[in-house]
């Protein structure tokens, strides 16, 4: 294994690492010419209702338009569940501490996984590929 590539996609509750919350992890590699090599866990993560309640409108909106709050409800996973599912899937498909982290204004999603899933971020490369 050389030559992959972390893609992972966040949803959250807003963008304040101070109050928001991490509800959907969605991880894929691929390798250095983007062919999808594993396709890892789509996970809706359970948030309290509060959380989900003081959304502002645009997530609102936004996800409960894309079935996400459905998910969450119906079949969210805990935090550490979703922390030891996606490192599994690391784990058997990367080298520990080679692939970047890529993704779409991944700096964004950097910040919450630093705070909320550090043991993700610890199995990948310090460098990021922001498309």
């Amino acid at each position: 294994m050389a030559g992959e590539m972390v893609w992972i996609d966040l949803e959250m509750t807003g963008l304040d690492l101070e109050k928001e919350s991490i509800i959907e992890i969605a991880t894929l590699v691929t390798d250095a010419e983007l062919n999808i090599t594993a396709t890892g866990p789509n996970l809706a993560i359970k948030v309290s209702e509060d959380l989900i309640a003081g959304m502002d409108e645009w997530n609102t909106k936004h996800h409960h338009s894309s079935g996400l709050v459905e998910r969450i409800r119906k079949e969210g996973v805990t935090l550490e569940d979703a922390i030891e599912q996606t490192c599994e899937f690391l784990k058997e498909n990367i080298e520990t501490g080679t692939a970047p982290l890529c993704g779409n204004s991944i700096h964004t999603d950097r910040t919450f996984l630093a705070k909320e899933m550090p043991e993700v971020l610890e199995l990948l490369h310090y460098r990021i590929v922001d498309v």
